[in-house]
């Protein structure tokens, strides 16, 4: 799975957000959810989350500190999706 963080999500994103980051707003667009969450991991819909890569974590610290980041391609495996059980 690929989801692309584009220059609007990182001018629409709001740092130290979880709710209102670039991550959020590109995961809102592709999936239609309106329920995300980001921290270490992505929180979907209250039941599914997704690991982020390191990459996305180190580019996210980037972007929270006021650095400048491009736009960017976040690539996932099965691996790294799971249902949580509440």
């Amino acid at each position: 799975m690929r989801i692309t963080i584009t220059q609007e999500d990182i001018e629409n994103g709001q740092r130290y957000s979880g709710w209102n980051c670039p991550i959020a707003h590109a995961f809102r667009r592709e999936w239609s959810s309106q329920r995300v969450f980001v921290g270490a991991a992505i929180c979907l819909d209250n039941d599914l989350s997704i690991q982020l890569p390191r990459s996305i974590l180190s580019w996210r610290a980037r972007y929270d500190r006021g650095e400048a980041v491009q736009s960017t391609e976040m690539v996932f495996s099965a691996e790294m999706i799971y249902r949580r059980v509440l």
